[in-house]
């Protein structure tokens, strides 16, 4: 494995945690999954988004559209678990 792809991969990593923490961050406000999904990828891209128009070089996810996909299958993922472990938290029997 070569430096280009190590520092790919590192993105990727990095895609992917920052949109499972905009989710886990969102999900306790009581939203949707189609807005847990939408925030996450746009806190997932965005910082970079906004780097390359800064010094005008192509958007990183245009030219490679994997990143979209890893955001919206990382905030897919991330908001349902939160869910599932916020119901289990609660107690079935109410008094």
């Amino acid at each position: 494995m070569d430096i280009s792809q190590f520092s790919y991969w590192i993105g990727m990593a990095g895609i992917t945690a920052f949109a499972v923490t905009a989710v886990l961050a969102l999900a306790t406000r009581g939203i949707d999954l189609f807005s847990a999904v939408v925030l996450g990828i746009i806190t997932a891209v965005g910082g970079g988004t906004l780097r390359d128009l800064v010094l005008d070089v192509p958007v990183f996810w245009a030219a490679d559209l994997n990143y979209i996909w890893i955001a919206l299958g990382a905030s897919f993922v991330a908001f349902p678990s939160f869910v599932a472990t916020k119901f289990c938290e609660e107690p079935f029997i109410r008094d």
